[in-house]
């Protein structure tokens, strides 16, 4: 405030649990005078989601998360991104006015949403009534009151400090790190020596079998979906297989008729996905280095040319061991990926960075990541 107006005093003060700026702007001969003022308040247990709710700003955003669930929402995806981001925030301030948002004030609100990386909770004229909305920190429409939604891609983020957890460094982690890195530099990838550990045996929690191998033949159907297979052909897997565990998502598309491309082309990535349920399950050997895709028909052939029954008697969930040095090799390689997206680079060791996401994406599944569902489960680096 004192950068966007040196001309002016900003009053500072509280207010019950909130802390206060203030900014009166005197009017001329043609110009009304105008009041700026700011109220700010954080959660008192910062957190990625709403699980402790123990202030009034947690409470705040339990209220806030439970109101636009309920709302009959036009674009389900981008509902859902919202409700994720809600669960991210540690702060809030009110942006109050008189008499109305023009010129500096604008900016000043814009530097704030962009600097706390926000959204808003506005009320916006329309016509001779006003309505509610959720902009974005650019002020892109993300949602209304209705339900009515817009077109975007809502950020969101998570402060590591809030997120990761202090892992007590033992020799089994460390070895795994050094493995890791030890491939990595064979293979010419490029290294973050700085990458937190991966978590221990002990502090791990897996899949169980059973959701492994739904979470197998789901991602069959979603694959078969995106390639067009004919209804009757696909309904026919689904019973024939007992197939039960689809996502909310992946339960949207399976019941379109003519499901979007863009969710068409994920859901042909999910193959990679499938791949690693298989491998999970002791039915491949191995997980190949992430340079090429999958092998499709072989990987298939597995799942579709036998029962489910005669399947489920093959599979044996893999060790902790197992999966956890997949996991931290592929989280590494990730963070290489991502790093090299950042640069306008090409990803180094030829990694194919989808295929690297996919499979970081079910390994984190695999291993409770966060305690997220598939829908939810996120590749932070």
């Amino acid at each position: 405030m004192k950068a966007a107006f040196p001309q002016h005093t900003v009053f500072t003060g509280k207010e019950d649990d909130s802390r206060i700026l203030e900014l009166d702007v005197k009017g001329g001969f043609l110009s009304p005078a105008k009041k700026l003022k700011i109220s700010y308040r954080e959660r008192a247990t910062p957190s990625f989601n709403l699980d402790t709710v123990d202030c009034p700003v947690s409470r705040q955003m339990t209220g806030m998360f439970n109101y636009v669930a309920s709302l009959p929402a036009s674009n389900e995806r981008v509902q859902s991104m919202l409700l994720q981001k809600i669960k991210t925030i540690n702060a809030e301030f009110s942006f109050n006015v008189e008499p109305k948002l023009t010129g500096d004030f604008s900016k000043l609100l814009l530097r704030l949403t962009d600097d706390y990386d926000a959204f808003l909770f506005a009320t916006v004229p329309k016509g001779r009534t006003q309505e509610q909305k959720f902009p974005d920190k650019d002020l892109n429409f993300i949602m209304d009151t209705e339900g009515k939604c817009g077109d975007v891609n809502l950020k969101v983020s998570i402060d590591t400090q809030y997120f990761d957890k202090n892992i007590a460094v033992t020799p089994e982690i460390q070895t795994r790190k050094d493995n890791t890195e030890a491939l990595l530099r064979s293979k010419g990838i490029k290294i973050n020596a700085h990458l937190p550990y991966t978590e221990s045996e002990a502090e791990t929690q897996l899949r169980t079998r059973e959701e492994v191998i739904d979470r197998l033949y789901a991602l069959t159907v979603i694959t078969a979906k995106a390639e067009a297979v004919e209804p009757e052909r696909l309904e026919g897997f689904v019973v024939e297989h007992r197939v039960t565990g689809l996502s909310p998502e992946e339960q949207r598309i399976y019941d379109e008729r003519k499901p979007a491309e863009q969710d068409m082309i994920n859901s042909m990535w999910r193959y990679e996905s499938l791949n690693v349920m298989v491998w999970a399950l002791g039915l491949i050997p191995e997980l190949k280095y992430p340079s090429e895709v999958i092998d499709v028909p072989a990987v298939l052939d597995i799942v579709i040319g036998q029962s489910r029954d005669a399947l489920e008697s093959k599979a044996v969930l893999r060790s902790k061991t197992e999966i956890l040095n997949e996991l931290d090799k592929i989280y590494r390689m990730n963070w290489a990926c991502v790093d090299a997206r950042l640069h306008n680079q090409a990803p180094s060791g030829e990694l194919n960075p989808s295929v690297v996401y996919e499979r970081h994406y079910s390994l984190n599944w695999l291993t409770c990541y966060a305690d997220a569902e598939w829908d939810e489960v996120t590749t932070d680096t």
